[in-house]
């Protein structure tokens, strides 16, 4: 039935597209949101540093 009002509307062919590319687009939440990412606002690079496991006879830092 939309093909039918494509013909006589050509801006919903593209409407339909692009609500069709929304509801397939992936959003991942908390990507690149502080404390891990860029915020190029405050100039601020935030850089995740992985866990090393203590050893038992060396000192808590």
């Amino acid at each position: 039935m939309t093909e039918l009002f494509e013909i006589f509307e050509p801006g919903l062919k593209h409407l339909n597209a692009e609500r069709e590319r929304q509801r397939h687009e992936v959003q991942i939440p908390g990507d690149a949101a502080p404390p891990f990412g860029i915020d190029l606002d405050d100039n601020v690079a935030y850089i995740e540093r992985p866990v090393r496991p203590r050893e038992p006879d060396e000192p808590e830092t």
